[in-house]
């Protein structure tokens, strides 16, 4: 058995402090498709919670208008978002 150094080291206990109610995803896959004018990204997750499986998913778009400005999109089931982007160029 190693020796307890305290600086490093630490009891184990059996307490914890939470109770473990987080999401535990089951499955999770993704489409990624990127082309010169254009970015799209579709996400399916299937988790566990408290017995019950559910699912999210979300599609998100990236189309450039011009070599500095851009138009983002995010489309989930109750929420969307949609995003103009200028960048200003390097000097």
């Amino acid at each position: 058995m190693a020796e307890y150094q305290p600086w490093t080291g630490h009891n184990k206990h059996s307490c914890a402090i939470f109770e473990d109610d987080f999401v535990h995803s089951v499955l999770s896959f993704a489409f990624h498709k990127q082309s010169p004018s254009s970015e799209v990204t579709l996400r399916e997750d299937i988790s566990q919670r408290q017995g019950k499986i559910t699912t999210n998913h979300h599609l998100a778009l990236s189309l450039p208008l011009t070599p500095t400005h851009s138009l983002h999109a995010l489309f989930k089931p109750n929420y969307y978002r949609v995003m103009y982007q200028h960048t200003i160029p390097p000097a």
